[in-house]
């Protein structure tokens, strides 16, 4: 396999910098897509929880009820389940640092395009963003 067939999350700094780069509509698509991620893994999360509690006879009525598959789950899981638990919430918290920043980088926008209306925009001495046509644009989470 080649490198260039390789990918990895991008650091929350990279992510940062990529951002500046994308569109408004790209930018809206890439934090739709995140809540998208945090919904699922924070449904996932639930679950696990649930599977855990099972296994070590902490289950709640309301729990048995909702998860119709806890009679299937099996202890010898107990370790997969708790390590799931540990990795998603890292995904999430890094998911959430994402959120974080697109709304700052919004919030930039946002305040720019203001100043910019009220004749307080960019200097005429600082030289214009150069569109880069040949770049993807779209980042890998």
């Amino acid at each position: 396999m080649s490198a260039e067939g390789i990918k990895r999350p991008i650091q929350i700094e990279e992510f940062k910098v990529a951002i500046r780069e994308l569109g408004d509509g790209e930018l809206q698509r890439v934090q739709d897509e995140i809540n998208n991620n945090i919904r699922h893994l924070s449904r996932s999360n639930k679950s696990l929880l649930a599977y855990i509690a099972k296994i070590e006879g902490k289950t709640t009525k309301d729990e048995m009820e909702e998860f119709e598959e806890l009679d299937n789950v099996d202890a010898d899981d107990l370790e997969l389940f708790k390590e799931s638990l540990t990795e998603n919430e890292l995904i999430l918290k890094n998911n959430e640092e994402r959120i974080d920043a697109l709304e700052q980088e919004h919030i930039f926008r946002t305040s720019r395009t203001d100043s910019n209306v009220c004749g307080m925009g960019p200097s005429m001495n600082e030289p214009a963003p150069t569109p880069k046509t040949n770049e993807p644009t779209s980042i890998y989470l």
